[in-house]
This record gives structure tokens, sequence and C-alpha cells, in this order.
């Protein structure tokens, strides 16, 4: 739910927090030239998500946007990336002629055909109140209550789900 996992994200951000991440781009030039050779069955210009493999999800980039604006983020940043490693050593002689690498990268960022879009934001809205530890981030995964830490697990005040705490790391996968 990339509604929900945005607006958690800015809620702990709080206030001007930044949040930096990449996501592969089904809008790539790589998609749509695959999609021009029916390689693809899935349509690139589709706003919705696709899973690309048992492990990847694309995204396009307006989804992208538009779920940042949905969520309480502002002054957006992109810049595309999995290119300019690419052509690094390959142009010999004309690398002096090429653009540093950020400028690339910021005008991939702007048409958004790179395979992989980084996004720099920021949070605007409400500051966690009353936060002392990292005890007060949690929350449920399954119903979004509070939770409490015990000796071995953190146990949710609502649904009562229990999710075990092992090495000192917290293992709050559903479903799983």
């Amino acid at each position: 739910d990339a509604h929900w996992i945005l607006s958690e994200l800015r809620r702990i951000l709080g206030d001007g927090g930044v949040f930096l991440f990449n996501y592969s781009n089904k809008l790539s030039a790589r998609q749509l030239f695959r999609r021009l050779l029916r390689w693809n069955t899935e349509s690139p210009f589709v706003l919705e998500p696709v899973m690309a493999g048992k492990m990847l999800t694309q995204h396009h980039p307006a989804y992208v946007h538009q779920m940042l604006l949905k969520t309480g983020f502002s002054e957006m940043q992109y810049f595309g990336t999995g290119v300019t490693d690419k052509l690094a050593g390959r142009l010999g002689r004309f690398e002096t002629w090429m653009p540093s690498e950020r400028t690339i990268a910021s005008m991939l960022g702007i048409i958004k055909l790179a395979p992989w879009i980084m996004c720099r934001t920021k949070a605007s809205g409400e500051i966690l109140k009353d936060y002392k530890d990292m005890d007060d981030l949690l929350i449920c995964p399954s119903c979004h209550s509070v939770v409490r830490r015990g000796a071995q697990s953190y146990v949710c005040i609502s649904c009562n789900l229990s999710y075990p705490i092992e090495n000192g790391i917290a293992d709050f996968r559903v479903n799983v």
C-alpha cells in the first residue's frame, strides 16, 4: 500500500524531514523500446506499478509524483540513474566534452527516461509528539495501532498480534 507507506514516512520524518529514494522506472527508454518491439506485454504508459520478476516493482514517474503529493511531500527533485555508469570509460576522447554526471542525471530526471529514478523530497505536516525513542515510532502493520515492547516481541494493543524480536531485530512482516 504505497499511500499508507508514504503517509507513515511523512509522519515519521515530520515537518521538513528529507526523504531520498530510488525506483525502477517503467517508462524508461529501454522499456519503451521493448514495448515497441512487443517484447513486453505490459504497457509502460499505465500508471499502476507492475512486477518485473519476483522481487522488483516498476513504477511510473507520474504515479510516484502523484503519491508524493497526496501524502504531504513537496519540493521533489528527480535524477536519472543507471546511464552514466554504463558510459564511463567507453567514450574515450569524447569524455572531456561530455557534461558532468550530475548534469546528465538532472537532465534524465527531468525527462524521466532513465532506468532508475532517484528522488529527493521534503515532508511537510505534523511533527511526532512525545518522541522519546524508536519504540514511539512503531505501529502495527496490520491495524496501524500502537505496539508495546515486551522481552521477546512487540504486541499490538488493538489486534493483539505479536511481532518477534530475534537477535535485537524486530520482524514486522505480515503473512510471511
